[in-house]
C-alpha cells in the first residue's frame, strides 16, 4: 500500500504524503479503507460499547435463528439470546448456535440460576419463566431490562429473532441512545408489523391507525424505564405509548424483517390479537387525550369495544384478492361472533391490574440496578 502515497515537502518545507496517481491497487485500498474505518469505530464508540448489551427473543422458530443468530457474531456490544422456546430440541439447537456465534445463552435454567444468584427470584412475577407454552414476550422484555441493569449496563437494544441488521445501525442507535437517552426507534422493512386484522387493511392498501413505533427493533435507555411490559399482544405499542406519554418515537433507522404468511394459522391467534389491538386503541386513546384515568372506566371500554366492532364489520368492504377476501369474510364473523362475548369489565380490571402493579415493578428495579451497580463485574452472565 505504500506505492499510494508519495513522500514531498510543501512550499513551507514541511513533510507530508501527497497521494500517487500512478498507483492502481483500487482493490487493496478499498480494503484498507474498509479496516481503518472499522478500527475508527470502534475507537469513537468504545464507551458507548460498554453501556450496551443487544437481546434477541426467539420461541420455537428454528428457521429464524439458524438464519439470523450468525449475524450477531459481528455485533459491537454483548448480545443475549433469550429462548422461550418450549420444545428441548429447540432449545438444545439454539444453545449450540449462540455459542457458535460467540452470543450469551439464556434458557429456562439460566434464568433461574441468574436471578436466584441475584435473590431475586420475585421477579418472576413480571419475568414469567423462559420455556412456557403460551405468549410470553411482555414478560421477555421484562427479563431484558433486568438483564440490563443487573449486569451494570444503560442501555438494551431489544431485537426479535426475524429481524436482519448492520454493524453501522447498532452503533449508531448505542450514540443516539448515549448522547440523548430514552428510545431509539426504526422502520421496519421487509415484513411490516401488524396484526392479522392489520394485514387483511394493508393489502387492500390501507392502514389501520393508530400505529405506533415497534417493539421489534428498539433501543431503550433503562434510565427512562418506570412500568413493566405487559403480557398482552400489543405489549411494545403498549408500553412504549405510556413510557413515552403518547408522543411517538422518531425512526431514525430501517431494519428489515424476515417474510412470514400473516395469515397462516390464523384460528389460532387471531383472538389473542383481538384482545391485544382492543387494549391498544383504549389505552392510545386515553394517553393521547390525557386521561389515563379512563382506563379503569367500564363505560371507556364499551366505547372503545364499539369502535373496534364497526372496524371489523369494513372488513368486508375491503378490495382484496380473491384468497384474501375469503379469509377476510371468515374472520370478520369470527371476530364479530367474539365481541358479542367480550365483557367491557374485563378489559377495566386488566388496565387497573396492570398500573397497579408498576409500584412493585419499579421498587425490584431499583433494588436490581443497586445490584448491578454495585457487583455488576462479579455476577455470571455465561450462566
Amino acid at each position: 500500500m505504500r506505492d499510494y502515497w508519495l513522500f514531498s515537502q510543501n512550499r513551507n518545507r514541511c513533510n507530508r504524503f501527497v497521494y500517487n496517481p500512478n498507483f492502481e491497487g483500487i482493490n487493496e485500498l478499498i480494503t484498507l479503507v474498509t479496516k481503518l474505518a472499522a478500527i475508527a469505530d470502534d475507537a469513537l464508540y468504545e464507551e458507548i460499547r460498554r453501556m450496551v448489551i443487544v437481546t434477541v427473543f426467539t420461541k420455537d422458530r428454528l428457521d429464524r435463528s439458524e438464519r439470523t443468530f450468525t449475524q450477531w457474531r459481528n455485533s459491537p456490544y454483548p448480545v443475549f439470546v433469550l429462548d422461550d422456546s418450549h420444545s428441548e430440541t429447540n432449545r438444545a439447537r439454539n444453545l449450540i448456535i449462540a455459542r457458535e456465534n460467540g452470543l450469551i445463552y439464556h434458557g429456562s435454567s439460566e434464568q433461574q440460576k441468574f436471578l436466584s444468584q441475584m435473590g431475586m427470584t420475585d421477579l418472576f412475577q413480571f419475568t414469567g419463566r423462559l420455556g412456557s407454552k403460551t405468549w410470553n414476550l411482555g414478560n421477555n422484555r421484562n427479563y431484558a431490562l433486568i438483564l440490563t441493569v443487573a449486569t451494570g449496563h444503560r442501555f438494551v437494544i431489544l431485537c426479535d429473532d426475524d429481524v436482519l441488521v448492520d454493524r453501522t445501525t447498532l452503533l449508531r442507535v448505542g450514540r443516539d441512545l448515549e448522547s440523548r437517552g430514552g428510545f431509539v426507534g426504526a422502520q421496519i422493512t421487509g415484513m411490516l408489523d401488524d396484526s392479522i386484522v392489520g394485514h387483511l387493511y394493508r393489502q387492500a392498501g390501507r392502514i389501520v391507525v393508530p400505529q405506533y413505533t415497534s417493539g421489534t427493533f428498539l433501543g431503550v435507555d433503562s434510565s427512562a424505564v418506570s412500568l413493566p411490559f405487559f403480557n398482552f399482544y400489543n405489549e411494545d405499542w403498549i408500553w412504549l405509548c405510556l413510557e413515552n406519554q403518547g408522543h411517538n418515537v422518531e425512526q431514525t433507522y430501517c431494519v428489515e424483517q424476515l417474510y412470514y404468511d400473516p395469515f397462516f394459522d390464523w384460528k389460532e391467534r387471531v383472538f389473542f390479537q383481538e384482545e391485544g389491538e382492543i387494549l391498544w386503541e383504549g389505552v392510545y386513546e386515553a394517553v393521547s387525550k390525557s386521561c389515563t384515568n379512563d382506563l379503569s372506566s367500564v363505560a371507556f371500554w364499551i366505547d372503545v369495544i364499539k369502535q373496534r366492532r364497526s372496524r371489523i364489520k369494513s372488513l368486508i368492504s375491503l378490495i382484496l384478492p380473491e384468497r384474501t377476501k375469503n379469509i377476510a369474510v371468515e374472520i370478520q364473523q369470527t371476530l364479530l361472533n367474539h365481541l358479542d362475548k367480550l365483557d367491557s369489565q374485563h378489559f377495566s380490571n386488566t388496565m387497573n391490574t396492570y398500573l397497579h402493579s408498576a409500584d412493585n415493578w419499579r421498587k425490584l428495579y431499583r433494588k436490581v440496578k443497586r445490584i448491578g451497580s454495585s457487583t455488576h463485574t462479579q455476577v455470571d452472565i455465561r450462566i
